[in-house]
């Protein structure tokens, strides 16, 4: 297994870019974890990341069409999907090239037109950025 699986953790980003290019599978397992920027990072390089399914995870997997959540601390499971999906060419093929779409759509741009929305429809339409168009 030694051969299959690596430990990162902490990685400095000179090195990122090439860990993800080695990897077919990044596993991300947060006990809390709000947006992160790891799965987006994985849609981007081409890897599928399994998640564990804590706060925004299934929406960042699409519910399993860009990657899969699995119960924190049961590793059997865990352990069980790596294997299946590493046996499913077709199904990979088609989550990397989800998770590519995705990560496309996760700009600034996009982010700001989401959240001008979002106030527009909590302090009604008449609501003012601080800052005017920038």
């Amino acid at each position: 297994i030694t051969r299959q699986v690596h430990f990162h953790g902490y990685t400095p980003a000179t090195q990122v870019r090439e860990f993800y290019r080695q990897a077919d599978f990044v596993v991300q397992a947060p006990r809390a974890e709000g947006f992160g920027k790891v799965p987006v990072e994985a849609f981007f390089h081409g890897v599928v990341p399994l998640l564990s399914d804590v706060n925004l995870s299934q929406q960042l997997v699409g519910e399993g069409s860009r990657g899969r959540c699995f119960p924190l601390d049961d590793v059997d499971f865990l352990r069980r999907e790596l294997l299946t999906l590493s046996h499913q060419p077709v199904t990979i093929a088609e989550m990397i090239r989800q998770g590519r779409a995705y990560a496309a759509t996760q700009t600034l741009e996009a982010w700001q037109d989401h959240l001008q929305t979002m106030f527009g429809r909590f302090w009604g339409e008449g609501w003012t950025q601080p800052y005017g168009d920038q």
